[in-house]
């Protein structure tokens, strides 16, 4: 899969290959609770990453960014 990621913190963009998002941060070095990941879609457009969504402290699933178009 193709990857788009936009650190939230850090204000950097990276886009590349990868297995899964969880692996395409590590290749950045990023943590992925600090990210906004899009992946590529057979359609030719960018979705929201799936895997981008975390486990919160009270064990409730929430987006790691409310940014939905691009």
């Amino acid at each position: 899969m193709i990857y788009r990621i936009f650190n939230r913190i850090t204000k950097e963009w990276w886009q590349g290959e990868a297995n899964s998002a969880q692996e395409a941060c590590k290749q950045t070095g990023w943590m992925i609770g600090n990210c906004w990941i899009r992946e590529y879609t057979d359609r030719g457009g960018w979705k929201n990453c799936k895997e981008a969504f975390k486990e919160s402290p009270h064990g409730q699933k929430e987006r790691s960014e409310e940014h939905t178009s691009e």
